[in-house]
């Protein structure tokens, strides 16, 4: 089954929200260094990196990015960014992802993604 998304677009010109653990209500704030145990990863496609992956999700984005670097140069397959393989996830990598896009005014209009993986459980005794 592949990861849900929940896709966000906030107001332009709005304060950015402030986003928390739907499983433990624990503020997920970009300053942390620190992320409770069910954000798996916060990822901005603007620069292609993580702010955050947790020790369980780096093996998963290394075999991501591993297949997107040895790619053939002409297949389908190098066309394919870290940001379309997250939305491709099974539930394995992550519960659902919540993909934050917030807008406002700089020399002209502009944009910001952010995309925050969750696991609701740790484990199929919590389900």
């Amino acid at each position: 089954m592949s990861v849900q998304v929940l896709k966000i677009d906030w107001p332009f010109g709005a304060e950015p929200p402030k986003l928390f653990c739907p499983a433990c209500g624990t503020l997920v704030d970009d300053d942390n260094e620190h992320y409770c145990e069910h954000v798996e990863f916060i990822f901005i496609p603007e620069t292609d990196d993580f702010h955050y992956e947790s020790d369980g999700f780096k093996e998963i984005s290394e075999v991501f990015r591993n297949a997107i670097d040895n790619a053939e140069e002409d297949s389908d397959e190098s066309l394919v960014t870290m940001h379309e393989k997250l939305l491709e996830l099974d539930d394995q990598g992550a519960s659902f992802i919540m993909d934050v896009t917030t807008s406002g005014m700089a020399c002209g209009p502009v944009s910001f993604k952010v995309l925050y993986g969750f696991t609701l459980y740790k484990n199929k005794e919590q389900l």
